[in-house]
C-alpha cells in the first residue's frame, strides 16, 4: 500500500530515471493532491504534531469580535457568534479537538511533501543532473486555516489566493532571489517555456513571460505589474485588482476595499477612502473597469449594480462600545439597543443608516449595467435598492427615511 504523496514522487523519479537512461530531455508536472481534505496522512506524520498547540490566527479573532469586522463579502464560518459570547466561543473553538486535529494533520501532510521534495532533490543530485534541471514548486491556491474566520479558500486574501512560486535553476536564477511583483498562474507557462528555451511554440498566452525578472542580477525585484482575480463561482461575490502591495476588491453587496499588505500584512483595514491612496486607487480602478468585461468576471453576470465608490451613508460593520457593552449596528432598534440610543453622537455617527441620521447623495460612482454612473445619471433608476441607498436625495426619498436604505 502506498500513500498518495509517496507514490506520486516515486513515479516521478522513475520517469526521470527513464528519460535520463535514454538521454532525453524531460518536462514533468508532479501534481500532489495534499494538503487537502479529508486531512489524513500516514504514519509517522499523522502524530508528528500531536504535542503542538495551534493558536487561532489574529484575523480569526478580529473577524469574530468584529474588531475590526471582516468585509461583507467575507461571510465566514463564525459570522453569527454573539459579541457577548465571542471570547468563550473562540477559546472553545481553538482548544477543541476539531481545530487542533485539523492543523496537526495539515502540517503532517505538508511535512510529508517536504520530505518527498528532499528525496527528489537527492535523486537529482546523485545522478548529476541537478545543475541542469529547472525545479518549480507552486500550488493552485492557499488554505486560510482560520484566517479571517474561514477554514478553506475562495477569498481574495493573500492567505487564500496567494501561492508559492519557488524556482531553482543553478547558474540562471540567483540563490535568495526575491520577486515581489504581482504575478499569477497565467504567467507560469510563458515563463517556464522561455527558461527551458522553448521559444517557438506559437501560442498566444494571456500571461506574461517574467523569466527576465527571475534571471536578472538584482536580488529583489518589484515591477509595477497589474493582475486580476475574481470569484469564479456562480455566486460572483467579488472581483479584485492588485499591483505590488495594493489590492482593491469590489463586491456585489458591499463597498470597495483597498488593502496595503506593506502597512497591513494581515489585511484587516480598508484604505479605500484614505487620501494617501487616492492616486493608486484611481489608477487600479481604471484598470479593473474594462477587465471585468474583458475577462468575463462573474460579478457582472450575477448583478447589474454594485458599489464602485463608498456610499455617503453607510453603517460601520465594526463593533461599538456603549455602556461598557459591545454592539453592532444590526442591534439598533432591538431591546438591548433601543432606537432612542441614537441620540448619542457616537452611535449616530457609527450607524447613520440604522439611526436614520444621514440623507446625502454619494459623490462617487455605481457600476450599473456595465457603465459607471453618478447620482445625476441614475435619477430614473431609483426603483433599485442600491441606487436609493447611494442617491437618497436624487431619488427624492429623504422625507421618508424609513425607506431610504431598504436594499434588496
Amino acid at each position: 500500500t502506498h500513500f498518495t504523496t509517496d507514490y506520486l514522487f516515486d513515479r516521478g523519479i522513475e520517469f526521470m530515471e527513464t528519460a535520463k537512461s535514454k538521454k532525453q530531455p524531460f518536462a514533468y508536472v508532479l501534481s500532489i493532491p495534499d494538503p487537502h481534505a479529508p486531512n489524513e496522512v500516514r504514519s509517522p506524520y499523522n502524530v508528528m504534531y500531536k504535542d503542538v498547540h495551534f493558536n487561532l490566527p489574529k484575523t480569526a479573532k478580529s473577524a469574530v469580535m468584529k474588531d475590526p469586522a471582516a468585509p461583507g463579502w467575507n461571510y465566514n464560518d463564525h459570522s453569527d457568534v454573539p459579541l457577548d459570547g465571542a471570547d468563550e466561543y473562540l477559546n472553545s473553538y481553538e482548544n477543541g479537538s476539531f481545530y487542533q486535529n485539523h492543523l496537526q494533520q495539515y502540517w503532517g501532510m505538508v511535512k510529508c511533501i517536504d520530505d518527498n521534495v528532499g528525496k527528489l532533490l537527492k535523486y537529482l543530485n546523485s545522478t548529476g543532473i541537478d545543475e541542469e534541471t529547472i525545479i518549480v514548486f507552486t500550488a493552485d491556491h492557499g488554505d486560510l486555516l482560520g484566517e479571517h474566520g474561514k477554514l478553506n479558500k475562495g477569498r481574495p486574501f493573500r492567505t487564500s489566493a496567494g501561492v508559492p512560486f519557488i524556482v531553482r535553476y543553478p547558474g540562471q536564477v540567483g540563490p535568495g532571489k526575491i520577486v515581489n511583483s504581482a504575478l499569477s498562474s497565467v504567467d507560469f507557462a510563458p515563463t517556464i517555456l522561455n527558461l527551458m528555451g522553448a521559444n517557438n511554440h506559437g501560442v498566444q498566452f494571456d500571461g506574461s513571460d517574467f523569466s527576465g525578472e527571475l534571471t536578472s542580477k538584482s536580488a529583489v525585484s518589484n515591477y509595477p505589474r497589474v493582475r486580476f482575480t475574481f470569484d469564479s463561482t456562480y455566486k460572483g461575490e467579488w472581483a479584485a485588482v492588485m499591483s505590488r502591495s495594493i489590492k482593491i476588491v469590489v463586491s456585489k453587496s458591499t463597498e470597495p476595499w483597498l488593502f496595503d499588505t506593506d502597512s497591513d500584512p494581515f489585511e484587516i483595514n480598508n484604505y479605500f477612502d484614505d487620501p494617501k491612496y487616492s492616486s493608486i486607487r484611481d489608477a487600479l480602478m481604471d484598470r479593473l473597469f474594462p477587465a471585468i468585461t474583458a475577462h468575463g468576471m462573474s460579478i457582472a453576470d450575477v448583478t447589474n449594480v454594485f458599489y464602485w465608490s463608498t456610499p455617503a451613508c453607510r453603517d460601520s460593520n465594526n463593533r461599538i462600545e456603549i455602556d461598557s457593552k459591545f454592539f453592532t449596528c444590526s442591534d439598533v432598534g432591538k431591546n438591548k439597543l433601543p432606537f432612542e440610543k441614537c441620540s448619542e453622537e457616537s452611535l449616530k455617527n457609527h450607524c447613520p443608516k440604522k439611526c436614520q441620521s444621514c440623507c446625502e447623495d454619494s459623490q462617487g460612482k455605481l457600476w450599473f449595467e456595465g457603465e459607471l454612473r453618478g447620482c445625476d445619471q441614475l435619477k430614473f433608476k431609483c426603483g433599485r435598492g442600491k441606487i436609493k441607498a447611494f442617491c437618497p436625495v436624487t431619488c427624492g426619498i429623504c422625507a421618508n427615511p424609513n425607506t431610504i436604505f431598504s436594499e434588496p
